[in-house]
């Protein structure tokens, strides 16, 4: 004859290592589906490289890769409401294509307006003429964040 108490113990521990196996499950598929996510899903997207003159008070913002964009449709935004599109900032014409390794001076002398304090934010944003939408692609953060 069994002992009703081991039976009840091995019940309790299968029943213990199934919930701990439908966990695991759980937590590897919504790990695997934010890893494995279509980038091309999430919007416009963009790398750019800052190079902060001093000397001059101007940021050098340099397209590195991502989508395809028209310089017309990406603009450089700072403090106080400063803002250009990257065509003013390159001389571009606006349905110009940005390739990897435009740059486009971002300063006092050019359409910009204003110098660029080694404390300022800048935002490189495409903004969608169609959706009506703006998408921040990348951020500087003055030069204690680089």
């Amino acid at each position: 004859m069994r002992n009703a108490g081991v039976d009840r113990a091995v019940s309790e521990l299968v029943s213990a290592l199934v919930l701990v196996a439908i966990t695991v499950v759980i937590v590897a598929a919504i790990g695997a589906s934010v890893l494995f996510l279509d980038e091309s899903q999430s919007g416009p997207q963009g790398a750019f490289e800052f190079d902060y003159r001093e000397d001059s008070q101007r940021l050098l913002v340099t397209y590195e890769r991502g989508g395809t964009f028209a310089a017309g449709n990406v603009s450089i935004q700072g403090p106080d409401d400063a803002s250009a599109r990257w065509s003013a900032l390159a001389g571009d014409d606006t349905a110009a294509t940005i390739e990897p390794g435009a740059l486009a001076p971002v300063g006092e002398g050019n359409a910009y307006g204003q110098p660029v304090s080694p404390d300022d934010s800048i935002r490189v944003v495409y903004i969608d003429p169609e959706a009506g939408t703006a998408t921040v692609l990348d951020t500087w953060n003055g030069t204690d964040a680089t």
